[in-house]
């Protein structure tokens, strides 16, 4: 089997010993079916492209033949149109396999002619392909030398951030930092939330049973009020004069006037106990309502103290987090550029070496004994090679 590397692809001469068996078909990568399928059957039709045939038409092999010289005796012209006639090229099904044969009467002329015709197709595709493989090269290399130059100011944007901002690594410690303060304040705040609404509730309901009349003592502000000193003293002045009246009735009368001025008296001190105790009871139940609106402004105050921390906690994280991403950004991006100029090296390098291979072309031409050689039913000889494409195109990075 002869090979030929031609630009970005390779031709595969195979097995034009088919009289001693078929070449194995060669199946297209998964994937790429259409795609490679369309390419082999477009090189099918430019072996017969005018210039191709031109060029075989002056090749010795085929002009030292009987055929041409029978066909060329009325003008090169008739001899291009006659060899298209005769040629017959087409694409292996299932494969990327083209055959291209050839049949006339003369038995010794079928090889030379499809060795011509294949020769020059595999010479002109290889030219044509040197060119483009020259041209990817330039371009490789402008855009290799520019990436270059991209990554290395990259390399010193992200030097300069990484010495502003002590590292990413300390960064992100930081920014851990401010979430768990974040997770703190904000169940703070939760908690906070509870009590201004517990001492909102309990000020709203202490205003209705206000308005309703209803409202009472506790027994502790009870026991405060009759621990008052007025209270006890005023207390026991009733029950000594209520002592003194016992004593006066074991010998007097109810309406003795000294009885009278007791029974005052007592009455003075009940309305006494009743106004101080009206004075103290109102006096607790407006302390309560003070603690209360003391208690609901406090919380008030403190849930606006929690908000103004965890705003500027946010607004701490918020400037961290832009740090963080300026610093993975500019990590990214000298990262892809470092990967895109490997990818460029890489396909440079390698196109360099299929160009140093493909610059030094061997095609052997294909002696008559290995071309298969049969009979047709019209009598006539055909002669038959096949070429395998083996890959589309030369590899470019920028998707052309």
């Amino acid at each position: 089997m002869n090979a030929l590397r031609v630009g970005g692809f390779a031709l595969v001469l195979a097995s034009l010993v088919l009289s001693r068996g078929e070449a194995i078909a060669q199946p297209e990568a998964a994937g790429a079916s259409t795609t490679m399928s369309d390419f082999v059957y477009a090189q099918s039709f430019l072996i017969k492209e005018r210039a191709v045939i031109r060029r075989a038409l002056r090749e010795p092999l085929l002009r030292d033949t009987q055929w041409f010289k029978n066909v060329s005796a009325s003008g090169l012209d008739n001899a291009e149109i006659a060899l298209l006639d005769h040629l017959a090229v087409r694409v292996i099904p299932r494969t990327n396999l083209i055959e291209v044969a050839f049949e006339t009467s003369r038995k010794q002329d079928t090889a030379p002619i499809v060795n011509s015709v294949v020769k020059v197709y595999l010479e002109w595709i290889h030219s044509q392909m040197t060119q483009e493989t020259r041209g990817h090269l330039k371009i490789l290399r402008s855009e290799e030398e520019r990436l270059k130059m991209s990554m290395v100011l990259r390399k010193k944007q992200l030097v300069e951030l990484s010495k502003l901002s002590s590292g990413i690594g300390f960064l992100k410690r930081k920014a851990e930092v401010i979430s768990r303060r974040l997770a703190e304040l904000s169940a703070e705040m939760a908690k906070a939330e509870i009590r201004l609404m517990i001492a909102h509730e309990t000020l709203t309901a202490l205003r209705k049973q206000q308005a309703n009349g209803l409202l009472g003592l506790t027994p502790e502000e009870e026991a405060a009020v009759e621990a008052d000193g007025v209270i006890q003293k005023l207390e026991y002045d009733r029950l000594r004069l209520k002592v003194e009246r016992k004593g006066l009735l074991t010998s007097v009368k109810e309406s003795d006037p000294a009885v009278k001025r007791l029974d005052a008296q007592l009455a003075e001190i009940v309305t006494l106990l009743s106004q101080r105790r009206d004075v103290l009871r109102k006096r607790a139940i407006r302390i309560r309502m003070a603690v209360a609106n003391r208690s609901r402004d406090t919380a008030k105050d403190y849930l606006k103290a929690l908000a103004s921390k965890i705003a500027d906690t946010q607004a701490e994280g918020a400037i961290l987090d832009g740090m963080v991403s300026a610093m993975k950004a500019a990590e990214a991006e000298y990262l892809g550029v470092r990967k895109i100029y490997k990818e460029v090296s890489s396909q440079r390098r390698r196109i360099e070496i299929m160009q140093y291979h493909s610059d030094k072309p061997s095609i052997d031409r294909v002696s008559e004994a290995m071309t298969p050689i049969r009979p047709t039913a019209s009598g006539k000889w055909r002669a038959s090679a096949r070429i395998l494409i083996t890959r589309m195109k030369t590899p470019n990075p920028f998707g052309s």
